[in-house]
């Protein structure tokens, strides 16, 4: 097993923080009191010993998805959960299909244990919708993976409902496995949609509460899956964690009676973001309009016009940072060079406001210089 460095996540910690960040792709932090927790005794614990009777959350949870308890897997994060169905499934050899653009980690994973990768597109002409038949030509016999996300990140693009059962068809004519990172999909509705699990026993779905939830702290992630896949996981677990965290877990079974406020809070504050970076755009000199089909999520990727698109989105946002002391994520890190991608979920309406004329000077001051 061989890492490699994942430029992003690095860029990420060594250029941050700044005084105007438009970067994070989380949702605002809620407050403990907004799921029930003002003392510690609120999450129900004696002691930090362990509890070999503590129930846990998983059943909560399913309970809350819908879900059989055995199709559940209660993990660390999106990020950790996305790590054991790599671990589980790929091997040296092997070829993985990964979408572009693409978040860094998920192209990293599957080198990491010695696959090859290959990359289909999600364009922007094609609304950021993957191109089944294209995607169906690249599947050969080592193909053991393919890794996609709904909501799309960087985009925020929602999968099409036809390309979701087309995905699910091609998973099981092939018997191919599909993993979804799902954790944005709960920002854009207040009643929770089902994950793409639920269309074939070869899709695994990855979720959390880090970006849609505001509680990005809490690192308490989840997989579903098919139950013999899960119980492989709970094998696996023997030989990492052993047990969860348990306060950790305690916070979650506050959290997650509440899960259906906390996404009506998210929309609160995407929502009006969303319609003030749409009103930005609008016959902006530098970017291009979103697809038509983006909805309010956690992030937006707008693409430069043809006479700017050829700019080093890197170098870019470093001059961002030197002259305005603001950032946004180079499109560089996502495998589409001609895009940022900004963050809608820290920022009050009246603070974003704020900001987009500050991002505004810095293009400015940049593009007069080319």
């Amino acid at each position: 097993m061989e890492p490699s460095e994942i430029a992003y996540l690095r860029w990420f910690k060594e250029s941050l923080p700044v005084t105007h960040d438009l970067c994070d792709s989380c949702i605002s932090g809620i407050a403990p009191k907004e799921i029930g927790i003002k003392s510690f005794k609120d999450i129900q614990s004696e002691d930090l010993g362990f509890n070999e009777f503590y129930p846990g959350s998983r059943d909560l949870l399913a309970e809350e998805l819908r879900l059989p308890p055995e199709e559940l897997y209660v993990a660390q994060g999106a990020s950790p959960a996305n790590f054991l169905v790599n671990m589980l499934l790929v091997e040296k050899g092997d070829t993985v299909l990964v979408e572009s653009p693409v978040y860094e980690p998920l192209a990293r994973l599957p080198e990491m244990f010695g696959a090859k990768v290959k990359y289909f597109e999600r364009t922007y002409e094609n609304n950021y919708q993957p191109d089944i038949e294209g995607l169906k030509e690249m599947i050969d016999d080592k193909t053991k993976l393919i890794v996609l996300t709904d909501l799309h990140n960087p985009s925020s693009v929602k999968l099409m409902d036809q390309n979701c059962f087309a995905i699910g068809d091609l998973a099981d004519d092939h018997n191919v496995k599909v993993l979804v990172d799902e954790v944005y999909r709960d920002a854009v509705s207040i009643t929770r949609v089902s994950g793409l699990s639920r269309l074939s026993p070869n899709i695994i779905a990855t979720n959390s509460f880090t970006k849609s939830y505001g509680m990005a702290g809490l690192r308490y992630g989840w997989i579903e899956a098919e139950s013999s896949f899960i119980q492989k996981l709970r094998v696996f677990q023997n030989y990492h964690v052993v047990v969860h965290p348990q306060v950790p877990d305690m916070i979650a079974r506050k959290a997650i009676p509440k899960m259906a406020k906390l996404r009506a809070r998210t929309h609160s504050i995407l929502e009006p973001n969303y319609k003030i970076i749409r009103g930005w755009l609008q016959n902006h000199p530098y970017l291009e309009q979103l697809p038509a089909v983006t909805p309010a999520g956690v992030t937006v990727f707008p693409r430069f016009k043809p006479k700017y698109r050829g700019v080093d989105t890197v170098k870019l946002v470093h001059h961002l940072i030197v002259r305005e002391n603001m950032a946004v994520v180079p499109g560089h890190f996502f495998r589409a060079p001609g895009h940022i991608r900004l963050g809608l979920g820290k920022k009050t309406p009246k603070e974003f406001k704020r900001l987009l004329p500050i991002l505004d000077r810095g293009l400015k001051t940049w593009f007069d210089h080319k």
